[in-house]
């Protein structure tokens, strides 16, 4: 969910060559001073998947998601502009409606960060949200991560390691990527906040065990096997 984190990535990927298909809005704010790297054509499709089933992103659906014909006509032409290439496709919200993307031929990866930092992060940037809603919310896309990671080839890049940069490196080679190309865009110096001691902070075993959980699928800890396709963190 963390933006940070994920833009991060986004930007690494594009130095190895992927390309974020459609427009990307290029102002930053907050922990994103680089940009979010999201396409506006994705992010319009999920707020619209959102509305649809009286929810948003700060209030995540509560029951099964339902699509318009329209969402599933709008998810074709995003990967049409995939085609031949390589793309990445980022947005969190995906992880509200991943059976939208079940069909489409993606590798996928994702970045995790500690609920501590990523809770005052949203607060920082002005969400009405206090630290307490945010680490909830931390924890409701996160489950949603680690049932996809449960049930597929997903590598995970831990923002909180000082070697993110890497991580996501190896995650695109543990997808059959190869290129050594030094990635410029990712400053581990200009990250804000990186909590060591987050479980002390907290106060909540639940999200202790879910990052915990999240890790198993760390490319850390697992080796690199080939496949093909595009990149969709």
């Amino acid at each position: 969910m963390h933006r940070s984190g994920t833009s991060a990535a986004v930007g690494i990927l594009e130095d190895l060559g992927f390309t974020v298909p459609g427009t990307v809005a290029s102002d930053g704010t907050g922990d994103n001073k680089r940009g979010t790297r999201e396409p506006v054509e994705l992010t319009a499709l999920t707020n619209r998947v959102l509305q649809v089933n009286a929810s948003s992103w700060r209030e995540p659906p509560k029951t099964a998601v339902k699509y318009l014909k329209a969402h599933m006509a709008d998810r074709n032409r995003i990967i049409s502009q995939c085609a031949g290439r390589r793309c990445v496709l980022k947005d969190p919200r995906m992880l509200l409606m991943l059976d939208l993307w079940d069909g489409v031929s993606i590798n996928p990866m994702a970045t995790v960060r500690n609920p501590i930092d990523v809770a005052e992060s949203l607060v920082r940037r002005g969400e009405p949200m206090t630290n307490r809603q945010a680490i909830a919310l931390w924890k409701t896309y996160n489950r949603a991560l680690l049932g996809f990671a449960q049930s597929h080839d997903c590598p995970i890049a831990l923002f909180d390691s000082p070697d993110f940069a890497d991580q996501v490196i190896r995650c695109t080679r543990h997808h059959g990527y190869s290129d050594d190309v030094a990635a410029n865009f990712f400053e581990d110096r200009l990250v804000r906040s990186r909590t060591d001691d987050w479980r002390d902070l907290v106060e909540d075993d639940e999200a202790v065990a879910l990052y915990d959980d999240l890790t198993r699928f760390a490319v850390v800890s697992q080796p690199d096997r080939p496949s093909t396709g595009g990149i969709c963190p």
